[in-house]
């Protein structure tokens, strides 16, 4: 088998997260919104402002489940999801083992959080899946400069629902992209 490249790797969300970093109360108080004709349309640019920030930083900002399958692994594999939280499990050619005991017994190791990392020899070019949860604890734990991207991109579609604008003049504020910038995951290979 030859060796095993990040293209060979298949990375797919499992569960998505239950909850999201902003509340809708948080955006109304944002956009100054004391009515709820528009509270359907604000949940909908928060779930989207979610998935878009978490497309281009590569993280998971809530709670939520991943599966990576490494068709001929190495000994250690790096998790892309981040801030990876907790292996749910692992199996290697189809069969499950115990990885906590593992865990427990210095045999398998685990760097959780940012560059997340599983090491253990037996996956060394076997077929592997692991289960595991990535995310930031909690809407509180997600860094300030990703809510407020999230904040100005909802205001955005909110203020801007329809695909083109005619007769108006944009500028487009270039520091918002830059709230997101300390927080892509860059990945070099």
């Amino acid at each position: 088998m030859h060796p095993e490249t990040a293209l060979d790797i298949r990375v797919t969300r499992v569960t998505a997260p239950s909850a999201e970093p902003l509340t809708l109360e948080q955006v109304k108080i944002d956009r100054v919104i004391d009515y709820d004709d528009h509270d359907s349309l604000l949940t909908d640019a928060i779930k989207a402002a979610r998935e878009v920030a978490e497309q281009i930083t590569g993280r998971a900002l809530m709670p939520q489940q991943w599966q990576q399958l490494h068709p001929s692994a190495t000994a250690e594999l790096s998790l892309m999801v981040w801030p990876a939280v907790s292996i749910e499990s692992i199996s290697i050619d189809g069969e499950t083992i115990d990885h906590a005991t593992l865990i427990d017994n210095d045999q398998l190791e685990f760097f959780d959080g940012d560059d997340p990392i599983i090491s253990y020899p037996g996956f060394k070019g076997r077929r592997v899946i692991v289960r595991y949860t990535a995310g930031y604890q909690s809407a509180e734990t997600v860094p300030a400069s990703i809510k407020k991207w999230m904040l100005l991109h909802i205001g955005s579609q909110y203020e801007h629902r329809e695909s083109e604008m005619i007769g108006t003049m944009t500028t487009r504020l270039r520091f918002t992209d830059s709230l997101l910038a300390g927080h892509i995951i860059r990945r070099y290979w």
